[in-house]
C-alpha cells in the first residue's frame, strides 16, 4: 500500500495476486456504486470508509485500487517496549482498560468521553444505514476493523471495505472476527444490525467480552449513565429493523444539550439537506426548526431535478442556484440522456442542444472515438458558457500571491486552465478538480512590483487527459507589492534581475514548511543520537604498523559514527609514530555472524585517497540488518598485511534506499512531470517527505539555478520558465523517523516534448 501520487488524500492498495472473475466484479461494483451515489453519500464514504474509488488492471483481473487514506485524526502515539510509533486508533484500544496496565505499555489510554463515544456510534449507524440502503452489508464488524477519528468531530473510519458484499453473497460466505459473532438464525442484514448493537454495547461499557442481554441492561445503563440497554439487547438478539432505526434517535438524544447543538451545527455546515434531516429529532429552538423545514423543501426540489430532463431540468437547476444555503445533492447521472455511441447519435444530441449532457459524459466516462468529432469542441464551449460565472480572487503578497476560485456545482466542469502573464512572460497551468472539491487555489511567485494578469478558463477534462477549454471565465489584474526600502548606502550597481513566474500548489509548500519545522524541533535530539552512536569503537591503533610491521605505540580508539544526515561512517586513525607512506591501502570488512566470517564493505582505500592521518569511509546502502561488527586491514608497500581488532557488535539504524526508477516527461516547452517509485525501506517505516532539487543550467551562460521543493507524494509538476535551459533532477527520501536516503543520481528532463 502506498500514497496515490496523483492525490495525497488517497492511497493505492496493490494485490499480491490479481483479483479474478467474480472477486474482481465485486470490487468494481463498489466503485460503480460510489460513482452513482449522491454527493453527500460520496462525502460520507470519503470521510468514514476506506472505500474503493478506482481500480487498476483489467475488468476481469484487478491488480489494485485507490481508496481514501485514513485521516490523521485516526492515529495516536503508542509506546510499547519503550518504542514509540504512530498507530491507528482501532476501537480495541478503547474497550480493554487492562491492556494499558501491561508492563510493556508506556502510553496512557486515550481519553474518550461518553459523548464522544456516542458520536462515534452515531456515525457508524449512519454509515451502515447507507450500505443497507444500497443492498450491501459490511459483515465483519469488530474492534479491529473500526478505527476512531478523534478531535473536534469524533467519528469512525472503517477498514477492509473491499469485503463489503450484497446480502445474498454474505449468506453464502460468512465473515466473523473471533468473539464478534451474531446470534444464529439471522439473515445478512440482521447480522449487521446485531453486530452493531454488540459493538456499541462494548464501546460504551468498555468491556471487550460483554454480550448484550435484557438481564444485563440495568447494570449496563447504570454503568454508562444511559437508558439504551434494553434497545441494544433487542437489536442484538433479533437484528430488529425498527429497534435499529430507533437507535439513531436514541443515540442522538443521549448527548448532552451542548453536544446536540454542536452535532446539529455540524450537519448544517455540510450544506447537505439530507444530512440536516438526520438531526431533525434533536432540533430545538426556532432557528434549528427553520433549518429542518428548509431542508425538507430542498430535498423535494432535488427529487424533482433528479426526475426531470431537458429544458425543465435546466430551469430547476437554475432555481436551485438561487438559494445560498444548500449544496445540490443529486444522483450522479440523473436526468442525463444516454451517452452517444455513434456520430449520428452525437449530432442528434447537439441538434437538441443537449450540450450540458455531452460535457458531463465527456468528463465522467469519456466518449471514446467520438471525442475526435469536429463538433465536440464547440459543444463543450456552449456547455461551459451556460455555467455560472467563476470569480477569481487574488491576494497579492510580497513573496507569493494566491489565486483562488470556487468551482461551479456542475460535475462537468472538472478542470480549469489558469494563465498568468507578467514581465513579458506567460505560464499556463491545468488545474484538475479532485473528487468533490468546492474550491481551488494556486500560489504564484513573482518578482516584487510586478504588474500581472491572471486569467481562468473553465474546462472539461476527459478520462484520457484531453482538456477542452471554454471562453474566458474571469480575469484579474494585480500588482505585487514592493519590499520596504533598505537604508541608503553606497553600493556598486548590480545587474538587473530576471523576472520569472512560478505557479505551484500551496499544499506541497505547506508540507515543506511543516517538515522544516519538525526538523528544527528535532535537531537537538538528532545530535544526542549521533553522540550516543559514537560509543561503538573501532580500534586500529597498535595493529597498523610501520614497514616490515614493527609494532607502533597504541592509538586511542576511534568511533563508528552516524552523522546528522544518518550516513554510516567507519573512521580510523594511523597509529602514532607512523606516516602515511608506511601504509599503501586500507580495507574495511564487516561480519554478521559474531566474527566467524568477514566480507569487504567495498574496494580498498589507497594512499592517495587518505590525505590525512585519519580515514573515513561511508557504509553503502543497504545497511546490514541485525548485529554487525567492523574491522580494518592495513597493507604495507611490500604487500604484508595486518588486521586490527574488531569493534563490539552493534545495530546500524536502517535507511531508505536511494530513490530509483525516476520517470521524466516533457509535456510542453515550459512544463514537465517527474514521477518515481517509493524507495525500499528495510524496516517498513513510511516515507514522509521527498526533497527534490531541480537544477537549471542556463544557455546564456548565467550561473546555474537550483530550486528545492519538499513534497509528500512521489511526483511533481515542473514549470520551466526558459525552454532553452537544461534541467536535471535529484531526489532524496525522508522517512517518518527523519532518516534520509542518499540523493539519487541526476536525471535530465527531456529537451523537447514527447508525443504519446
Amino acid at each position: 500500500m502506498f500514497t496515490d501520487p496523483r492525490n495525497p488524500a488517497l492511497c493505492i492498495k496493490r494485490f499480491k495476486k490479481p483479483l479474478l472473475g467474480d472477486d474482481a466484479h465485486r470490487l468494481l461494483r463498489l466503485i460503480e456504486t460510489a460513482a452513482a451515489a449522491r454527493t453527500s453519500e460520496r462525502a460520507r464514504l470519503m470521510q468514514s470508509v476506506s472505500w474503493p474509488l478506482e481500480a487498476f488492471g483489467e475488468r476481469d483481473a484487478v491488480v489494485g485500487y485507490a481508496m481514501p487514506t485514513a485521516p490523521a485524526e485516526s492515529y495516536f502515539s503508542l509506546t510499547v517496549a519503550k518504542r514509540e510509533k504512530m498507530t491507528l486508533l482501532q476501537t480495541k484500544f478503547l474497550l480493554d482498560s487492562s491492556y494499558w496496565q501491561g508492563a510493556a505499555v508506556g502510553s496512557a489510554q486515550p481519553q474518550v468521553s461518553t459523548n464522544a463515544r456516542l458520536e462515534i456510534a452515531i456515525e457508524l449507524h449512519d454509515t451502515l444505514c447507507l450500505l443497507h440502503q444500497w443492498g450491501l452489508v459490511y459483515g465483519d464488524i469488530s474492534s479491529n476493523n473500526i478505527c476512531v477519528r478523534m478531535g473536534r468531530d469524533p467519528g469512525v473510519f472503517l477498514l477492509d471495505a473491499d469485503s463489503i458484499v450484497t446480502f445474498e453473497e454474505r449468506l453464502k460466505s460468512a465473515v466473523n472476527s473471533p468473539d464478534w459473532q451474531a446470534p444464529r438464525g439471522l439473515d445478512a442484514i440482521q447480522q449487521d444490525r446485531a453486530k452493531f448493537a454488540l459493538f456499541i454495547w462494548r464501546l460504551l461499557a468498555q468491556k471487550p467480552s460483554d454480550v448484550p442481554s435484557a438481564a444485563g441492561a440495568t447494570e449496563f445503563d447504570t454503568r454508562c449513565g444511559l437508558n439504551i440497554g434494553v434497545v441494544l439487547a433487542r437489536v442484538y438478539e433479533s437484528g430488529d429493523e425498527s429497534g435499529f432505526a430507533t437507535l439513531a434517535t436514541t443515540l442522538r438524544t443521549r448527548l448532552d444539550p451542548a453536544r446536540r447543538h454542536t452535532l446539529f451545527a455540524r450537519a448544517v455546515n455540510t450544506g447537505f439537506a439530507r444530512q440536516m434531516l438526520t438531526c431533525a429529532e434533536i432540533a430545538s429552538g426556532p432557528d434549528e426548526l427553520r433549518w429542518v423545514q428548509s431542508a425538507r423543501e430542498q430535498i423535494g426540489l432535488e427529487a424533482s431535478i433528479d426526475a426531470a430532463r431537458g429544458l425543465r431540468r435546466r430551469l430547476l437547476l437554475r432555481q436551485s442556484g438561487a438559494q445560498r444555503y444548500f449544496t445540490l445533492d443529486l444522483l450522479a447521472g440523473s436526468g442525463l440522456v444516454h451517452a452517444p455511441t455513434t456520430a449520428a447519435e452525437l449530432e442528434r444530441l447537439i441538434y437538441d442542444a443537449e450540450f450540458a449532457d455531452i460535457a458531463t459524459h465527456l468528463s465522467t466516462t469519456g466518449l471514446g472515438a467520438l471525442e475526435a468529432h469536429p463538433w465536440i469542441t464547440r459543444s463543450v464551449a456552449r456547455a461551459l458558457a451556460m455555467e455560472p460565472e467563476i470569480q477569481l480572487r487574488v491576494h497579492p503578497g510580497l513573496e507569493t500571491s494566491s489565486i483562488e476560485w470556487t468551482w461551479p456545482a456542475s460535475a462537468s466542469v472538472n478542470a480549469a486552465v489558469l494563465v498568468v502573464r507578467a514581465n513579458g512572460r506567460e505560464v499556463e497551468t491545468v488545474v484538475t478538480r479532485l473528487g468533490s472539491d468546492r474550491s481551488a487555489r494556486r500560489d504564484v511567485s513573482l518578482a516584487p512590483g510586478s504588474a500581472a494578469l491572471a486569467q481562468l478558463y473553465a474546462a472539461v477534462q476527459t478520462p484520457n487527459g484531453r482538456v477542452l477549454r471554454g471562453a474566458l471565465a474571469s480575469d484579474v489584474h494585480f500588482t505585487t507589492p514592493e519590499p520596504p526600502a533598505p537604508p541608503r548606502r553606497a553600493i556598486a550597481p548590480t545587474a538587473p534581475r530576471t523576472a520569472t513566474i512560478a505557479v505551484f500548489d500551496p499544499v506541497a509548500e505547506a508540507a515543506r514548511i511543516e517538515a522544516l519545522r519538525r526538523a528544527a524541533r528535532r535537531v537537538v535530539v538528532r545530535r544526542l543520537i549521533a553522540s550516543a552512536a559514537a560509543v561503538v569503537v573501532l580500534a586500529v591503533g597498535g595493529v597498523l604498523v610501520k614497514r616490515h610491521f614493527t609494532p607502533g605505540p597504541p592509538t586511542p580508539p576511534n568511533p563508528v559514527v552516524v552523522s546528522l544526515q544518518d550516513d554510516r561512517r567507519v573512521s580510523w586513525t594511523i597509529p602514532a609514530g607512523m606516516t602515511i607512506s608506511d601504509i599503501t591501502s586500507v580495507l574495511v570488512e564487516q561480519s554478521r555472524d559474531g566474527g566467524a566470517t568477514w566480507t569487504p564493505v567495498q574496494s580498498k582505500l589507497t594512499a592517495p585517497r587518505r590525505a590525512t592521518r585519519s580515514g573515513t569511509m561511508n557504509i553503502p546502502y543497504p545497511p546490514v540488518l541485525g548485529l554487525v561488527q567492523y574491522r580494518v586491514m592495513a597493507e604495507s608497500p611490500t604487500g604484508a598485511r595486518r588486521i586490527g581488532p574488531p569493534t563490539a557488535a552493534f545495530d546500524l539504524p536502517a535507511l531508505p534506499a536511494p530513490v530509483a526508477k525516476i520517470v521524466t516527461r516533457r509535456t510542453s516547452p515550459t512544463e514537465a512531470t517527474v514521477s518515481w517509485s517509493p524507495p525500499f525501506t528495510n524496516d517498513a517505516v513510511a516515507i514522509e517527505t521527498y526533497v527534490v532539487l531541480t537544477t537549471f543550467v542556463h544557455a546564456d551562460g548565467r550561473p546555474p539555478t537550483t530550486l528545492r521543493r519538499d513534497v509528500t507524494s512521489p511526483s511533481i509538476a515542473l514549470t520551466i520558465v526558459d525552454p532553452t535551459d537544461t534541467v536535471t533532477i535529484r531526489i532524496l527520501a525522508i522517512d517518518s523517523m527523519q532518516r534520509r536516503s542518499p540523493f539519487s543520481n541526476p536525471t535530465q528532463i527531456p529537451a523537447s516534448p514527447q508525443t504519446p
